[in-house]
């Protein structure tokens, strides 16, 4: 049985842009309407762009295999952009723009996730050179050992991309929805629900236009 990868001829490791391109070229191949083209070979390579043209579905699969429909990434994106708020808004001295303070958390986490893909590509190069000598020395069981680190080191960074891909699409769902934010007094009105201000703390907000 062929992987969706081989269906659409590209590498496990194929980029976006790469994946789309062989999806168009087939498509265009293999479209019913022109001849030669195969309704059948059709659907079999829109169905494997489906998958792996989302990253959390390419995710899922590349684990376990499995092409079935879960969380799209916007789904994955607003889920996280949900805690952001709740973490925002549990803070006791926040009183500002919260869609402004949640692109400034995704930013951040951004920055560090990336410094980490980089660091970890680097030690990823060198490792890879240390495991070609090995090998070429004829050092089996070592070189069995650094494999073992060299694909530890890989699947953290496609973990790592995949949580810069959603944090990507955070950020893009929060420059467009601006309007559907929580505004600062129904923040203040949480905290005071929640225990974290008092009725007149409340009220000295109110007279000072901080919301």
């Amino acid at each position: 049985m062929k992987t969706l990868y081989e269906i659409l001829g590209t590498k496990p490791d194929a980029s976006q842009a790469e994946i789309k391109a062989a999806f168009r070229s087939l498509a265009q191949k293999h479209h019913p309407d022109r001849e030669g083209g195969s309704i059948e070979a059709f659907q079999e390579i829109n169905a494997a762009y489906e998958v792996l043209s989302d990253e959390v579905r390419r995710k899922r699969y590349d684990k376990t295999g499995s092409t079935s429909e879960g969380p799209s990434l916007d789904t994955v994106a607003t889920s996280v952009i949900t805690e952001i708020f709740a973490s925002i808004i549990e803070n006791e001295s926040f009183y500002g723009d919260i869609i402004v303070e949640a692109k400034k958390s995704v930013t951040e986490d951004l920055s560090r996730i990336k410094a980490f893909v980089k660091a970890q590509n680097k030690k990823l190069v060198k490792l890879t050179k240390l495991c070609n000598r090995v090998k070429a020395s004829g050092e089996n069981l070592f070189a069995m050992v650094l494999e073992s680190k060299l694909k530890n080191i890989a699947d953290g960074i496609a973990d790592a991309e995949f949580k810069a891909s959603v944090l990507d699409k955070a950020f893009e769902l929060l420059a467009t929805h601006n309007d559907e934010s929580p505004t600062k007094p129904e923040i203040a009105m949480h905290k005071f629900n929640q225990g974290f201000i008092n009725e007149s703390m409340f009220e000295e907000l109110i007279k000072r236009g901080r919301f």
